[in-house]
């Protein structure tokens, strides 16, 4: 008899099967990326019957429902075409083939979209300031040189025009150094 007392004990304790959340995915607390989101949860023993769940928003509405997946006992799945930023609510309901029902729900959050990062490498940046001249306290003992021309773009050394340019710069300088020595042994007599 008392092996019987036993069996009874036993019998509805096997006979009451928890249904339970193994895996989600997203994952609780999970952050996903915007666009499509595929929800999939996974039990410890085959869901049944009234097995679904819901995905709702942040305000309470349904965005998707989903129910067992017939080629996995196991599993319940749904995907949602496009999932905005957000933090969405997963509420799953499972039946046990004994007809016990879990409830359960988790959250998951979708992130706001990054802009797009621009492939354009921008340029150097350069600083251009006005040249400055200070006005002078003594009249200088040689005269200022006059600009002389620059040399052409197509200029090249050794061409007509770059001997011509710097004869003119040479006879330049050979004139105002003669004429400050002028100026300077004047001015010493």
């Amino acid at each position: 008899m008392g092996g019987g007392i036993l069996l009874g004990l036993v019998a509805p304790a096997v006979a009451l099967a928890h249904v339970e959340l193994l895996s989600s995915s997203p994952a609780p607390g999970e952050v996903v990326e915007a666009g499509p989101v595929e929800v999939v949860l996974t039990f410890d023993l085959p869901v049944v019957g009234r097995s679904s769940f819901s995905v709702v928003d942040a305000n309470g509405s349904s965005v998707a429902t989903g129910g067992p997946d017939p080629a996995e006992p196991t599993v319940m799945r749904t995907t949602i075409p496009e999932l905005s930023a957000g933090t969405y609510t997963v509420k799953w309901t499972s039946v046990a083939e004994d007809g016990y029902v879990e409830n359960g729900s988790f959250t998951f959050a979708v992130a706001v979209p990054s802009p797009p990062i621009s492939t354009a490498t921008p340029g150097p940046t350069v600083a251009v300031t006005a040249p400055t001249v200070a006005p002078s306290e003594a009249p200088s003992a040689s005269p200022a040189a006059s600009p002389s021309p620059a040399p052409s773009a197509g200029d090249e050394p050794g061409s007509d025009a770059t001997a011509a340019y710097l004869s003119i710069v040479i006879a330049g300088l050979l004139t105002g150094g003669g004429l400050a020595w002028f100026l300077r042994r004047r001015s010493a007599a």
